[in-house]
């Protein structure tokens, strides 16, 4: 939802296995559209947010070109497995907490680290992520 209201971009996937988790972002993405201003509501800013009930591990690919995973609580198994789906995806940054050779034990070879920043989320938890680049691309 950031993304498509801050970035403008096209188009903004959120995918959380968790249906509690989905829920929560469905009453958020409710809750920002009342807010929306007339201008902002006229350049139907939130249409292209979609909100997925899902889990991400089971995909064959992914079509999206910036990637974003909060995988600070995943599993090795989950990871493995999302790994091998972003090995056959055709993304060009990848932002993660897990470092680099998490992702190159799990299998994901491709993702070139080119930054590591520290951030805070939006629910106040202090973190550090890495930035990843697709080297395929």
């Amino acid at each position: 939802m950031h993304a498509n209201l801050k970035a403008r971009c096209r188009r903004a996937v959120g995918i959380e296995c968790v249906t509690a988790r989905h829920l929560i972002a469905a009453q958020a993405l409710d809750q920002l559209d009342e807010q929306l201003t007339d201008e902002e509501r006229a350049a139907d800013a939130l249409s292209g947010v979609e909100l997925v009930d899902g889990d991400a591990t089971l995909a064959a690919s992914h079509d999206f070109s910036h990637v974003y995973v909060f995988d600070r609580v995943f599993s090795a198994v989950t990871l493995r497995a999302l790994a091998a789906v972003l090995a056959r995806s055709r993304w060009l940054v990848l932002v993660s907490s897990k470092p680099p050779k998490v992702w190159r034990t799990c299998g994901l070879r491709k993702a070139a680290p080119v930054a590591r920043l520290r951030f805070v989320t939006t629910g106040r938890e202090r973190c550090t992520c890495f930035v990843y680049v697709n080297q395929n691309y």
